[in-house]
């Protein structure tokens, strides 16, 4: 993907927000049935933009928050990212149309009308590329996780009928397929196998890999978005536009903003939720730190779209003895995210111990990237005692880890 393992850190550790705690709230089979949307967030808003021409549409991944700009003109946009870590601002486009950004890792994707119609393209900050994803010349609000690019598309309509629905490409097959059939979705967004958007003024939810659709609200919402179990939009139910945030495994929803402007265009990432906001009375870009008092509980809710376990995923033969620890681990965690299918809370668990390890590692601290090791074998074993994961799977990512540590002591 392009995006290096410090890079890949700089949110989850650097910024202090790994710990065991956190990890062992992932943990799915616990006792407690509390979770951390029962105890009330503290949240801390920070303005990112203090241009005074208008910034719309942001998005967040790690350290880096992307949206569009018009100070070069009302009618004249371009993308421009903002590093959190570095504090410096950087102009991404510079084609005056482009429009609704979206990040991960190294890959900006945007709409852009600089060929007179309508297409998604994306941009590559490791190899500095840009790249036209579409054809169609009516794809709008792209989003992107992954190597999975999801977009809205008007192809169809005409003069009488305005047919919108959500497709998605991935850039490793150079495939398309169409996710949604109601003719009148937009604003989509995506994170692992799940693809979220409005139709009809209702949040909806789509499993890639169950295909399973499912209505997350009742009330009118817009502009969803997804990481993880958490779902934020906009929601006017109070007279103007707040954000809220919902918890696909808790069924809890929270309000995150109470400012008596309107509060449009969430995303998130891990804690963090940005959006643009005029109370300035143009607008700006704000960002939510979402922190609780006390430190979260354990929760036993096994519940997810997978449908439990896999009893058929295949165990990967076993590496070569030439690769690195970082190698290994890198394996090891594709495995974790790619191929076996367990809970989403227990699969990020075990790839945010098995990044930590890798960063520890990169930074020459070899005891703490043993210590993360051990814990991701913990995890595991404990998995198979709860049932959530084969024999085989956690006898597999066990021997790996194993490994690792070996490499690691003996390096």
């Amino acid at each position: 993907m392009g995006l290096s393992i410090m890079e890949k850190m700089k949110t989850f550790y650097k910024a202090g927000l790994i710990s065991i705690a956190l990890v062992l709230f992932l943990i799915a089979c616990t006792a407690s049935t509390v979770t951390a949307e029962n105890v009330s967030p503290v949240i801390t808003e920070t303005q990112i933009t203090t241009n005074t021409s208008d910034q719309y549409y942001p998005a967040i991944y790690g350290d880096r928050i992307v949206w569009q700009d018009d100070r070069n003109g009302r009618f004249n946009s371009d993308i421009y990212m903002y590093d959190l870590s570095t504090k410096k601002e950087t102009q991404i486009t510079t084609s005056g149309s482009a429009e609704d950004p979206a990040i991960y890792g190294d890959k900006i994707v945007w709409q852009d009308s600089c060929n007179g119609k309508y297409d998604i393209y994306m941009y590559d900050l490791s190899t500095q590329k840009e790249t036209q994803i579409t054809t169609s010349g009516s794809a709008f609000g792209p989003d992107i996780y992954g190597d999975k690019i999801v977009w809205e598309d008007s192809r169809g309509s005409n003069s009488e009928s305005h047919v919108v629905n959500i497709y998605m490409y991935d850039l490793s097959t150079k495939r398309e397929i169409r996710i949604s059939n109601s003719n009148s979705a937009g604003m989509c967004a995506i994170y692992g196998d799940r693809v979220v958007w409005k139709s009809d003024d209702k949040v909806y939810m789509y499993n890639l890999s169950t295909k399973k659709e499912t209505q997350i609200t009742d009330k009118p919402a817009v502009w969803p978005e997804i990481y993880g179990d958490r779902i934020v939009y906009s929601d006017s139910r109070n007279g103007n536009e707040d954000i809220y945030m919902y918890n696909i495994s808790t069924s809890k929803e929270i309000q995150v903003t109470s400012n008596k402007s309107e509060q449009h265009y969430p995303v998130i990432y891990d804690d963090k939720i940005v959006w643009q906001d005029p109370r300035n009375g143009n607008y700006d870009i704000y960002m939510a730190t979402l922190t609780w008092d006390e430190e979260p509980p354990l929760d036993d809710n096994n519940t997810d779209d997978s449908n439990g376990i896999d009893n058929e995923t295949q165990v990967p033969d076993d590496c070569s003895s030439e690769l690195t620890p970082l190698d290994r681990t890198q394996a090891l965690k594709e495995y974790v995210e790619c191929t076996y299918k367990c809970n989403v809370k227990t699969k990020t668990g075990l790839a945010t111990l098995l990044d930590a390890s890798m960063c520890h590692y990169e930074n020459c601290d070899n005891k703490k990237a043993v210590s993360m090791l051990k814990s991701f074998i913990h995890l595991a074993e404990k998995m198979r005692v709860c049932k959530q994961i084969s024999a085989e799977e956690a006898d597999y990512m066990v021997k790996e880890a194993r490994k690792i540590i070996d490499l690691i002591e003996t390096h």
